[in-house]
């Protein structure tokens, strides 16, 4: 009888290849590296070495934009730590920022799945629709550690070392940094991003 061979996952030495210098260590203590919206709908709030998005409505959303640019090829991490959070409630990274309608953004939610979509001309294009991802951390003040590796119009997705997926995107693009928090069933949520790093990708 044929016995079936599992595909074997990527490890993570053979990924997340030509990682060199660190670029950003941004520990959330400049005030001034973030916007700071307030409003009715909620407010987003340095606290003590981390950015905090509170959002106070049902089906609405939070985000801030950062100082920081990201180049063509990176590796970025960053801690997200979720409270008071409904399985579809969402956190995310938006990337290579050109405008308000010209982003690339992951989600993850507090069910344990991650999206990943483009956003042009205010449209969003999904590139992953919600997939389950692989050792990410639920319940209440769950805390994950997103890596983004992004190298010649590869993508790669990394939660908590855990190896995601793969996908091609643009190859000669940059832009901004931000993140963003989004009620879907929920009537409030707390996101709180901290510890970024960015890091130069080279290869030989």
């Amino acid at each position: 009888m044929a016995v079936a061979n599992p595909t074997p996952q990527p490890t993570l030495e053979a990924q997340r290849e030509g990682i060199t210098a660190l670029r950003v260590d941004d520990d959330f203590t400049d005030g001034s590296l973030w916007t700071t919206p307030q409003g009715t709908s909620g407010n987003v709030a340095f606290g003590t070495e981390n950015l905090s998005l509170a959002v106070a409505r049902t089906e609405t959303s939070l985000s801030s934009i950062s100082q920081h640019e990201l180049p063509m090829n990176f590796y970025l991490e960053l801690t997200v730590q979720t409270s008071l959070c409904q399985p579809q409630d969402q956190a995310g990274i938006t990337f290579w920022r050109q405008s308000d309608n010209d982003f690339y953004r992951l989600l993850i939610n507090c069910a344990g799945e991650y999206r990943f979509e483009l956003i042009q001309g205010g449209q969003s294009f999904v590139l992953r629709d919600w997939e389950d991802a692989a050792q990410m951390q639920l319940g209440l003040a769950a805390v994950n550690r997103l890596g983004l590796w992004v190298y010649q119009g590869e993508f790669q997705l990394y939660i908590n070392d855990a190896f995601q997926f793969s996908e091609g995107i643009a190859r000669d693009r940059s832009g901004g940094l931000g993140v963003f928090a989004r009620t879907v069933s929920g009537s409030a949520m707390t996101v709180r991003f901290s510890d970024l790093q960015i890091y130069q990708v080279e290869m030989d």
